[in-house]
């Protein structure tokens, strides 16, 4: 037992990047965490996930017609931290619902090319962000189950993302 603790502290101080997945795991955790401070702290990764669903809507043509960054609480006692709302098309509300995911996926990538090239501290904000900010919503997973077909394209891109964007330089 103190022998992990040990592990894992010199992992913490010693190296930059297993600190930005621990924060990133923790960010995770504590997804369901209150507070009007926990609601400031996750305004990046918000920014980020909404960008992610308000560009793919645009570049497919679905029309983007409101983006809501002000959190808002829903029944049961849940938050919605913003919201996009467009034109929902079977050919498009899959890829636009799974659009954070593929956007996380490849701010992951871009961290492991980052930690390749020595840069251990970027590593560590760009996996957290991509962390956070690309796990899609029960809303999103549902939009995507709703419409199959373009869900599964969303899932495909999430495929080539982690196919080539890990790649060793």
């Amino acid at each position: 037992m103190l022998e992990e603790f040990w592990t894992v502290t010199h992992l913490l101080l010693a190296r930059p990047w297993f600190s930005g997945a621990a924060l990133a795991v923790w960010a995770t955790m504590a997804w369901r965490g209150g507070g009007t401070s926990w609601h400031v702290m996750r305004f990046p990764a918000t920014l980020f996930h909404e960008l992610a669903h308000f560009l793919a809507a645009a570049l497919l043509g679905a029309r983007p017609s409101r983006l809501s960054l002000v959190p808002r609480r829903l029944p049961a006692d849940r938050m919605e931290m913003g919201a996009v709302t467009f034109e929902a098309h079977w050919s498009t509300a899959g890829l636009v619902a799974l659009a954070p995911l593929v956007a996380g996926l490849a701010t992951m990538a871009l961290s492991w090319q980052l930690a390749l090239e020595g840069d251990s501290a970027a590593y560590g904000a760009w996996f957290a962000l991509g962390t956070v900010a690309g796990r899609p919503s029960v809303v999103d997973w549902a939009l995507a189950v709703r419409y199959p077909l373009s869900g599964l394209l969303g899932l495909a891109a999430c495929a080539l993302v982690l196919v080539f964007g890990f790649q060793p330089p």
